[in-house]
């Protein structure tokens, strides 16, 4: 399992850019749990040519962290080296987090 989270303030054309989920390292599950402090946030996840969410809310919280016990989280399946997508457009200043997780196959 890889994990792989962050904070942002500002407009990201990928968010996961530079990490260890950049893109993904072999078939599984990648997971996101995501949350902003302000409604007018929306997101886009994908790993192209699949895309599991596409101009979405995320939960909103008032610290803009995610709760993963609580959050529903958006999942897709990847078959590994395709690039992975978190587009983060914060509209009005926010604070956004994010929990990505990638799971092997072969862990499921």
């Amino acid at each position: 399992m890889i994990q792989v989270t962050g904070i942002v303030t500002a407009d990201s054309a990928n968010a996961l850019s530079g990490s260890d989920l950049q893109s993904a390292p072999g078939p599984g599950t990648v997971i996101l749990w995501i949350a902003s402090s302000q409604p007018d946030t929306r997101i886009t996840f994908a790993a192209p040519p699949t895309v599991a969410s596409r101009n979405i809310t995320p939960h909103l919280r008032t610290n803009g962290v995610p709760l993963i016990s609580d959050d529903s989280p958006v999942a897709m399946a990847v078959r590994g080296g395709e690039q992975v997508i978190l587009y983060i457009d914060i509209v009005t200043g926010a604070t956004v987090g994010f929990v990505v997780k990638f799971i092997p196959q072969n862990e499921m």
